[in-house]
């Protein structure tokens, strides 16, 4: 495990929150491959997006043909905060227009730790003209609920403690597998959440802009009531 502030491991998390580090499973129990926003068995659009990686607030990059089931080119845009840091980062790929309504997503870790992640969808002629994603003002007023939260890198496993889940955060997410950018490397992630990051935990990215995850654990229960403990 090492050190949040550390450049190498910022940027792998950052990057795998890009996913969300989601996924499904299917009908054997074991989680399936997806690739992002994409569902399976879908004719093929031929449509044309932008594909990239970058941190702040836009990238470019080169225009690939999309493949069976991605009927929408996607941007997504991703904040990280850890105070007193905020990083945020963009990625732009070919997706599937079912993922297009789900909403921003939040995942809070404690300690101010929170990842917050917003798409946007658009054809490829809309290209020039499409807004780019936007994350609604934050919220950090306690909801009396909490969950067990910790980051785990280099590890499939961490020391969980309680976390104060504010705002929308009405669930409990349980993560733990692998990630692979570059190399692979190991996490386990737990915290408060949103309603969103739970339907997306129950549809599955899996491979998305170079980045591609294999997940043992992608679990989502009720938060429990403070009051309760």
């Amino acid at each position: 495990m090492v050190h949040i502030h550390s450049a190498y491991a910022v940027d792998l998390w950052q990057r795998s929150f890009l996913l969300q580090l989601l996924g499904a499973p299917d009908n054997s129990g074991e989680l399936s491959v997806l690739h992002l926003f994409v569902t399976e068995k879908s004719p093929c659009t031929c449509l044309q997006c932008e594909v990239c990686y970058g941190g702040g607030n836009n990238c470019t990059g080169e225009m690939k043909t999309c493949g069976a089931g991605q009927d929408t080119c996607i941007i997504s845009l991703t904040e990280y905060s850890q105070p007193p840091v905020i990083i945020t980062s963009v990625a732009k790929d070919c997706g599937s227009s079912s993922f297009c309504k789900i909403g921003a997503e939040e995942i809070n870790f404690g300690s101010g730790m929170q990842v917050r992640s917003n798409i946007v969808c658009y054809k490829e002629n809309q290209s020039g003209t499409v807004s780019l994603p936007v994350l609604p003002p934050p919220d950090t007023k306690p909801n009396g609920l909490q969950c067990p939260g910790c980051v785990g890198m280099f590890s499939t496993k961490c020391n969980a403690k309680p976390v104060a889940c504010i705002g929308e955060e009405t669930k409990c997410i349980n993560i733990a597998g692998s990630v692979t950018v570059v190399q692979t490397m190991d996490v386990s992630l737990k915290g408060c959440a949103n309603e969103a990051s739970c339907t997306m935990l129950k549809l599955g990215p899996r491979t998305f802009a170079g980045i591609s995850t294999d997940l043992a654990t992608a679990e989502c229960s009720a938060a429990v009531s403070t009051k309760a403990r």
